[in-house]
């Protein structure tokens, strides 16, 4: 189910997913009409609404905090993308202070790793997959900046500051695999159908004289919480799906790369 979710656009299995909530909403309401009657139901309207507000403003307070929270940890991991992408630029640009002999392949690794990045380990993320194709790479580069011997003062600072770098890339690469599987626990999930049907079932206590007015007013809660939904699904896996992170910032980094080249 979650892989065909995000395999397609966000609109189509949204409005899918919109579409079945408020059938079955009002189906529901259309069966509770027909096994017991307005008038009865109608009878205790205060009550209903009483209770129906301490739940709805329950549940609505829950599908907001986790709503909040999808969208700030999804904004955390386009965060880490921007901090790795940065990182790999920074050291390609520190390597200008070094000798000739030694710039050559460590460029050549921090090209190769940037296009790892994007060409595998991206489309396994996308997929729901941890690819590991650039921490090869990263070990090799980092065995390359190390085994360099600086001459000078100047050029022992701008080794030691690549090796810094490569520490900061290190621990955004591993921050942004670790998000890439992370998302909203299962029991989490299941407290927000069982929430869902709870509040929606509680429209069905309501005894209201016009059957349309009643559906309209059902359908229309169903079609509010079934689309917050959509919404903390589309970005509880920011790798995954039409909505997900793009590569965009690496591709920002490769041109930084090619104005050092062009220098």
């Amino acid at each position: 189910m979650v892989t065909w979710i995000y395999s397609n656009s966000t609109w189509l299995w949204g409005t899918l997913f919109v579409s079945v909530v408020v059938t079955i909403s009002c189906l529901g309401l259309a069966l509770t009409n027909r096994f017991v009657s307005v008038e009865v139901r109608g009878k205790q309207n205060d009550v209903t609404a009483a209770a129906m507000g301490l739940v709805g403003v329950s549940y609505a307070v829950l599908l907001a905090f986790i709503a909040v929270a999808v969208w700030e940890n999804f904004g955390e991991a386009d965060k880490l993308v921007d901090n790795e992408a940065s990182y790999i630029g920074d050291l390609y640009r520190g390597t200008i202070g070094l000798q000739q002999d030694k710039v050559a392949p460590i460029r050549a690794d921090i090209k190769k790793y940037i296009d790892q990045v994007t060409l595998v380990e991206w489309p396994a993320q996308q997929i729901g997959k941890i690819s590991q194709a650039g921490r090869p790479t990263l070990v090799h580069l980092q065995s390359l900046i190390a085994a360099v011997e600086p001459t000078t003062p100047g050029r022992q600072a701008v080794v030691a500051e690549l090796l810094h770098t490569m520490d900061l890339l290190y621990d955004a690469r591993r921050s942004r695999i670790l998000a890439s599987g992370s998302g909203i626990p299962e029991i989490v999930w299941w407290i927000v159908g069982f929430g869902t049907a709870l509040t929606i079932g509680f429209t069905y206590l309501f005894g209201v004289a016009k059957l349309r007015m009643h559906l309209a007013i059902t359908g229309m809660l169903a079609a509010s919480m079934s689309l917050v939904i959509v919404l903390i699904i589309s970005l509880d896996r920011p790798f995954r799906g039409d909505l997900s992170i793009s590569v965009e910032a690496y591709d920002n980094a490769r041109g930084s790369i090619a104005a050092v080249d062009n220098q």
